[in-house]
């Protein structure tokens, strides 16, 4: 069976090979609309409109697809649209903990299994012109709450999945292949 990626995101790509050694990668745009308030929802919700949108007609394909959000005080935080809304995001959770949720969802022809993980981060404190350096040399405006914890400069500590922060809980994923019975590198 094919094992395809959902994911343009090399950070996903280079994490999925933990858990998959040949696959195929196919991009699986959909419109990033967060339709619940409960972040657990909006990350499987994605992730499951992800898989459909990169489902082919053969039944042989194993499709696996992802999407990530920070939730911060009741608000969900995606990518940033531009270096202004990452400014804002930043300076609204530097400082501060909030909670890294991801949503993976496994498709294939008969049948889906959605699930998620959340991962609990708190970045350092930074001044307003550090944010704005670490936006100029890092680009942020692909990452969920406008950060990488891979820089290895703002976060100062976290409790759960460090891979789920990057975008994709590989522990987890481990396990729901196990349990579902799904072996990806035959």
């Amino acid at each position: 069976m094919r094992v395809v990626l959902a994911s343009k995101s090399p950070r996903r790509h280079e994490l999925f090979k933990k858990l998959c050694r040949d696959f195929e990668i196919r991009d699986a745009e959909v419109a990033e609309i967060y339709l619940s308030v409960k972040p657990h929802a909006v990350v499987k919700e994605l992730a499951r409109l992800k898989a459909r949108a990169a489902a082919t007609t053969g039944a042989d394909a194993f499709i696996v697809a992802a999407d990530t959000i920070v939730f911060f005080n009741g608000t969900v935080l995606g990518k940033p649209s531009d270096k202004n809304e990452a400014f804002s995001m930043l300076k609204s959770i530097c400082g501060k903990r909030h909670t890294v949720y991801t949503g993976v969802c496994f498709k294939t022809a008969s049948a889906e299994h959605t699930f998620y993980d959340k991962t609990y981060v708190r970045l350092r404190a930074l001044s307003d012109a550090e944010i704005r350096a670490y936006i100029d040399k890092y680009q942020p405006l692909d990452k969920a709450g406008a950060y990488g914890v891979q820089d290895g400069v703002l976060v100062e500590s976290f409790v759960g999945c460090y891979d789920n922060i990057m975008g994709f809980p590989t522990a987890k994923a481990e396990r729901v292949l196990r349990e579902i019975g799904a072996d990806l590198n035959r």
